[in-house]
């Protein structure tokens, strides 16, 4: 028996599944997020291949490399794309998802010698004025084993607010526009009051010498 000890192991080592940090690939989805209060307009660029090899489309689809067919392939598989961008990439308004549509035909650019895929999705929200805006992106996780250690770039303006942020499996999320507590400004302002005095003393002195 112990002879062939060095060969079962041997063969339960191959039969181990393969980690799916395995692969070296990376990729970095974006999106241009904009709007005020319940209406949310959201931009997204990704990777074209990956996108359809991630929808679970043909060879057909993710290996076609013309400009056309590429258009032509988004085109035809429209619902499967929606379907699994709209299941990892969500907007929500005060604590409520918002309602996601595809707006016209998806498009392709080229970026980082690379072609990416471009959707542009209408949000329709729920809620009053002067709410929170929440944005989520688990698009391309490790779980689906073609990349890993994805990241979604995000820059937004909504609501007179700007800025950006990166988002990945560790913090997916992306608040914007969160209240600050009652009160919150009267505290800073007296606090301010109260340190530019403190400030202010050293010198005072040195000018009185």
């Amino acid at each position: 028996m112990l002879r062939w000890l060095p060969a079962l192991v041997l063969l339960g080592v191959l039969l181990l599944p393969a980690p799916a940090a395995a692969h070296d690939a990376t990729t970095t989805a974006r999106a241009q997020v904009t709007g005020t209060g319940v209406n949310v307009r959201v931009v997204l660029d990704l990777e074209y291949d990956l996108l359809m090899k991630s929808a679970w489309l043909y060879a057909t689809a993710y290996d076609a490399k013309e400009r056309a067919e590429q258009l032509r392939q988004l085109r035809l598989n429209r619902d499967a794309v929606v379907t699994y961008v709209t299941e990892r990439f969500a907007v929500a308004y005060d604590d409520r998802p918002c309602a996601p549509s595809l707006t016209g035909d998806a498009n392709v650019r080229p970026r980082d010698k690379k072609t990416y895929a471009v959707l542009t999705f209408a949000f329709a929200c729920q809620g009053e004025p002067g709410g929170t805006h929440a944005i989520s992106s688990a698009l391309f996780p490790d779980a689906e084993t073609f990349v890993h250690s994805t990241e979604t770039l995000v820059r937004y303006d909504l609501g007179g607010e700007r800025g950006s942020a990166v988002l990945v499996a560790e913090s997916p999320t992306l608040k914007v526009g969160e209240r600050a507590e009652p009160g919150s400004s009267g505290r800073i302002f007296l606090l301010g009051a109260l340190l530019v005095p403190v400030a202010l003393f050293p010198l005072l002195r040195r000018l009185r010498r």
